[in-house]
């Protein structure tokens, strides 16, 4: 399965599931048994640097173990904030970040 994360204005995803319409209740992923475990899940994960406008805001999404994804936007659009959320070198401001259930 290729899915890609899309970030701005840009289309939400290439060939993958809508995300749950409502967010505000997702948890960790509770999958079924045998279905494949989220890898990576951002459930309404805002990032702000001081008082500037949010770099991420209410992002939510599921990566599932073996998805391919892509990460695209345009210039300053949270790509790279993103993916210093998920090696934790950024902390988000509100939100859940889970990677392999934790």
């Amino acid at each position: 399965m290729v899915a890609a994360a899309a970030l701005g204005n840009r289309p939400a995803a290439l060939g993958a599931a809508p995300l749950a319409a409502d967010t505000e209740t997702m948890k960790a992923p509770a999958l079924s048994a045998g279905a494949p475990a989220a890898a990576v899940a951002l459930v309404q994960v805002t990032l702000r640097h001081g008082d500037a406008a949010p770099a991420l805001q209410s992002i939510s999404f599921q990566i599932r173990r073996g998805e391919f994804v892509f990460l695209v936007g345009p210039t300053g659009s949270g790509k790279s904030s993103l993916l210093r959320l998920l090696i934790r070198d950024l902390l988000c401001t509100t939100g859940e970040i889970w990677v392999e259930g934790l």
